[in-house]
C-alpha cells in the first residue's frame, strides 16, 4: 500500500517530513496556472522525494459532466490540457468527482443526466489514454451533489463505458455519509483503482481519527483482500494539515498491518 494526502503544493514539504509516498493535487488548481507558476511546481515535485499520483478536484465549475452549460467540445480542450500537463509531472490518474461540475436538480431528466455522462467520461478516457492516464469517476455523497451518489453506479457506469483506463475512486467518506453496505463496495470492488478517505466532524471535512476505526477497518479489510496495490490519500478539506496528515499516516498504516497480518 502507498500512502498519500489531497492537498496543495504549499504543503509539500509537511508531507515530505511526514514520509508521504505521493501528494495528489487539485486539477482545477493545475488547469489554472501560467506557465511560470506550472514549471516552478513541476521543479519541486523533481527534486522532492514525495512524487504526484494524481490529480483530484480535477474540473473547473464551467466544465460540466452534465446539466446546463453542457459543452464536450469545451470540456475536451480541458481535459487535453489537464493531461498534458499531468504527463508532465508523471501521474497515474486523475480523479472526476467535481460536484460543482454536476448541474443536476431534482426534478431533472435521470436518463439524460447518465447519458451526458457517460459520453463525458468517455471522452475523457479517450483523451487521457495517449497519456497512460488513468480516468476515475467517483460517487459523491447528497450533501454536495444531487446525483450519482451510489459506488454500485458507478461501477455500472466504468463497466457499460468499458475502456481499458477508465476506473473509479473508492471514496470511504462518501460511502460513510449515504451508509451504504459493504455488499455495494464489494461489487465495485474489480474496477476501484485509487482510494480517497476522510472523516465529517459537524460540518467539517477533516483527516481521518480513531474515531471511525472499526468502521475503516471493516471497509478496507475487503480491498486489501482482493489483491488492491494502489494508494489510499486522506481528501480533507478542513482542519490543521500537519497535524491531520500525521495523525492519519499513522492511522492507515496501523489498519493497513493489522488486515494483513491478519491475512
Amino acid at each position: 500500500m502507498k500512502y498519500g494526502c489531497g492537498t496543495t503544493i504549499d504543503n509539500y514539504s509537511i508531507l515530505q517530513a511526514l514520509g508521504f509516498d505521493y501528494i495528489e493535487l487539485p486539477g482545477n488548481q493545475i488547469s489554472q496556472m501560467t506557465d511560470d507558476e506550472f514549471n516552478a511546481l513541476k521543479t519541486i515535485l523533481e527534486n522532492g522525494s514525495v512524487k504526484c499520483c494524481g490529480f483530484n478536484a480535477a474540473l473547473t465549475p464551467d466544465i460540466v459532466i452534465t446539466g446546463e452549460g453542457y459543452d464536450l467540445e469545451k470540456a475536451k480542450a480541458y481535459a487535453e490540457l489537464l493531461c498534458k500537463r499531468g504527463s508532465q509531472l508523471h501521474i497515474s490518474a486523475i480523479g472526476i468527482g467535481s460536484p460543482k461540475s454536476r448541474k443536476f436538480q431534482e426534478g431533472d431528466d435521470l436518463e439524460k443526466a447518465w447519458k451526458e455522462t457517460e459520453a463525458f467520461m468517455t471522452m475523457f478516457a479517450d483523451v487521457a489514454a495517449p497519456y497512460g492516464i488513468i480516468v476515475m469517476y467517483e460517487s459523491l455523497n447528497h450533501t454536495e451533489s444531487a446525483f450519482g451518489l451510489r459506488i454500485r453506479e458507478g461501477a455500472d457506469l466504468v463497466k457499460k463505458i468499458n475502456r481499458p483506463n477508465l476506473k473509479i475512486v473508492f471514496d470511504i467518506y462518501h460511502m460513510a455519509m449515504e451508509q451504504e453496505d459493504i455488499q455495494e463496495l464489494e461489487y465495485a470492488l474489480p474496477y476501484v483503482h485509487h482510494i480517497h478517505i476522510a472523516e465529517r466532524v459537524g460540518a467539517e471535512r477533516r483527516y481521518p481519527s480513531d474515531a471511525l476505526y472499526d468502521y475503516y477497518k471493516k471497509l478496507l479489510t475487503p480491498v486489501i483482500r482482493s489483491g488492491y496495490q494502489g494508494t489510499i490519500c486522506t481528501e480533507a478539506f478542513d482542519g490543521d494539515v500537519r497535524e491531520g496528515a500525521e495523525r492519519s499516516i499513522h492511522l492507515l498504516k496501523k489498519i493497513v498491518a493489522e488486515i494483513e497480518q491478519e491475512g
